[in-house]
């Protein structure tokens, strides 16, 4: 059994950085396993400097769960974030809101690795990627991960931006008779002088589930809006199942997020990046659920004025009734002109239970 909850954190202008807060969120879980565990990912987050633009040294957002009991009904989580430029010593306000989305595992047959990929400093190339490997040993697997922070900086000082964003991704390769699982991050922030040419590191968060195909339903997809000078933007894609699917048992969170001008770097004000469960909808032939994207960066001068592209990744996993299978087929429906989503469909081989 999967139990979901979403809870969102306002963090008040400060200046005091990194900032850190721990919050416990409430869930009813039907069947508490002795072997139960918590995990978190970002749903979104909105991120910018309170009452100016700067340059960017640094832009941290991170939850964990923290001392989560088996048997309790409170998930401890702990929030961090960053925002900063190389000017003094977090000197410049900032604040957000981040969602979160908290997932209990309280199954045995589906193995939770939590890791990150790190990143040392780098230039000439971007966006970086790296590989952590997921030790299994187990045939007839399927891996999902969701991302739970990211710590993302130039390495000597502050810059404007023209590119950030970063991303994981769950692998499963097979040769030679061997299988080897993985969680692929990738991470990348550039300005506009020169071809990646300033050195940037950093770190990706992912928390990740792995179980017996079939047991639940995956799907991923990718939203983007290019070429726009409004925000933030919202666009949708819709993802068909053919049984009925409750709300509280379908889960959405975010994989990765890019954000770039399109003309030229600039100055930072906000930034902003998340998906979240619009509605499902159950009807006689088929259910829709529904997944609406938010997006945008911005500096302080006039309104969005300067156009930019931005995209968000995601992944839904979802619980389905006893004896069924989820996304069996492969539709897709999309809203909005300016959207262009790229999907994957995982399909569960056999039953789920």
């Amino acid at each position: 059994m999967l139990t979901f909850k979403t809870h969102t954190v306002d963090v008040p202008a400060t200046k005091d950085g990194p900032f850190s807060t721990t919050f416990d969120v409430d869930i009813t879980r039907p069947n508490p396993s002795p072997n139960a565990r918590a995990v978190v990912a970002l749903q979104s987050f909105d991120v910018r400097y309170t009452d100016a633009e700067h340059r960017l040294l640094r832009l941290m957002v991170r939850a964990e769960v923290v001392g989560f009991g088996p048997f309790t009904t409170r998930v401890p989580v702990k929030l961090r974030l960053a925002l900063r430029d190389d000017s003094g010593e977090w000197d410049d306000k900032f604040e957000g809101k981040i969602r979160v989305g908290i997932i209990i595992v309280d199954d045995d047959q589906t193995t939770v690795f939590s890791g990150s990929g790190q990143f040392d400093p780098r230039r000439g190339r971007g966006p970086a990627t790296t590989d952590t490997l997921v030790t299994l040993n187990q045939p007839n697997h399927t891996g999902i991960a969701f991302l739970s922070g990211f710590d993302i900086s130039y390495e000597t000082s502050d810059h404007n931006v023209l590119e950030i964003g970063c991303g994981v991704e769950s692998q499963t390769i097979e040769a030679a008779g061997t299988r080897f699982d993985s969680v692929e991050s990738r991470l990348g922030l550039r300005d506009d002088s020169g071809f990646w040419d300033d050195s940037y590191q950093g770190a990706v968060y992912f928390n990740s589930l792995w179980f017996p195909t079939g047991r639940f339903g995956t799907d991923t997809g990718r939203i983007s809006v290019t070429g726009v000078n409004e925000g933030p933007v919202s666009a949708e894609s819709t993802h068909f199942v053919q049984q009925d699917v409750a709300k509280e048992r379908v889960f959405v969170g975010m994989t990765g997020f890019k954000c770039a001008y399109t003309q030229g770097d600039h100055f930072l004000h906000r930034i902003v990046s998340g998906v979240s469960l619009d509605t499902v909808t159950n009807d006689p032939q088929k259910t829709s659920i529904e997944v609406k994207y938010k997006g945008g960066i911005r500096d302080r001068s006039n309104e969005w004025d300067d156009r930019y592209s931005c995209e968000g990744s995601y992944a839904l996993l979802t619980v389905p009734a006893p004896g069924l299978s989820l996304f069996p087929r492969r539709q897709l429906r999309v809203k909005k002109f300016n959207t262009a989503i790229r999907h994957t469909l995982s399909i569960p081989q056999g039953s789920g239970s």
